[in-house]
């Protein structure tokens, strides 16, 4: 005669997860999950502020290039309380770039570090510029430094504030 196994029978030694136990570990994955949202929202206002920072940076190397390539001078206005700048295309017209929302402009300094509302940055058909450092910032508080030398007008980002 053959023996019948029953259900009961087969899973007998088996032990289950009780409610407690899964309702910590849901109560767990919820605080990973909270973390992990966090560092992902503040990496992502850095990456932000590192792009508008390179891109400003590569549109005055552009606007360098453009006034020694023409043999005058270029301008670039920066009007930090609006969030954008402005700057002369090749084909003579203006194009305005604006800030990300996550970011903007915290302040303009000029050669003597005086700080300024609304810059105008020119250079000049030999390459050089009357120079400057914008800073630009985003929500978390993250700075970012573009520099313009005077005497060489040369662009770049910059970590540290300007002095």
């Amino acid at each position: 005669m053959r023996k019948r196994y029953e259900l009961k029978s087969v899973w007998k030694n088996e032990a289950g997860y009780n409610l407690v136990e899964i309702v910590v570990l849901l109560f767990v994955i919820g605080i990973l999950a909270t973390i992990a949202a966090a560092s992902f929202s503040g990496s992502m206002a850095r990456h932000r502020l590192v792009t508008s920072a390179r891109t400003m940076t590569a549109d005055l190397r552009e606007q360098r290039d453009l006034a020694m390539s023409k043999e005058d001078h270029t301008v670039v206005y920066i009007y930090i309380d609006e969030n954008y700048y402005q700057m002369q295309k090749n084909n003579g017209t203006w194009e305005n770039v604006y800030l990300p929302n996550t970011v903007r402009f915290a302040a303009y300094y000029d050669q003597s570090n005086t700080k300024k509302c609304t810059k105008m940055l020119s250079f000049f058909e030999q390459g050089n510029s009357n120079g400057g450092t914008s800073r630009l910032m985003n929500l978390n508080g993250d700075s970012k430094y573009i520099r313009v030398s005077p005497v060489t007008g040369r662009v770049y980002l910059s970590e540290n504030p300007p002095g």
